[in-house]
């Protein structure tokens, strides 16, 4: 899904990071009100899905890796996820190199969670 994102950030000619944000949109709870979703057994009025915690866990990743704010080029890179998963909120950042044709290095991994 982080992939089809930056895909579509790359597209609008926009930064993919700004996007994401943007997808995610202001912060807010989900009204799951006759969804069906387990929510991993837990109870939603306990561990509601919170979009201002899934963007503030996006924004320290970035934040404390440095790598959202570099820019791409020479060969190097970087990618941006986040993540809701068993009511904890998790993001990650990645840098990649390309070394030669056909290799690729990944010089750097930070991840960031926010439980409740």
């Amino acid at each position: 899904m982080q992939c089809f994102a930056d895909e579509l950030a790359h597209l609008a000619g926009r930064d993919p990071f700004d996007y994401l944000l943007d997808l995610i949109g202001p912060p807010r709870i989900l009204n799951l009100n006759g969804a069906d979703y387990p929510n991993y057994g837990a109870s939603y009025k306990t561990y509601p899905i919170d979009t201002g915690r899934l963007r503030r866990v996006l924004e320290l990743v970035a934040e404390k890796s440095g790598l959202a704010k570099r820019k791409p080029g020479d060969g190097t890179g970087w990618g941006i996820a986040v993540h809701r998963s068993f009511v904890t909120y998790v993001a990650t950042v990645g840098a990649g190199r390309s070394e030669r044709e056909g290799e690729l290095q990944i010089p750097h991994v930070d991840m960031r969670s926010m439980p409740d």
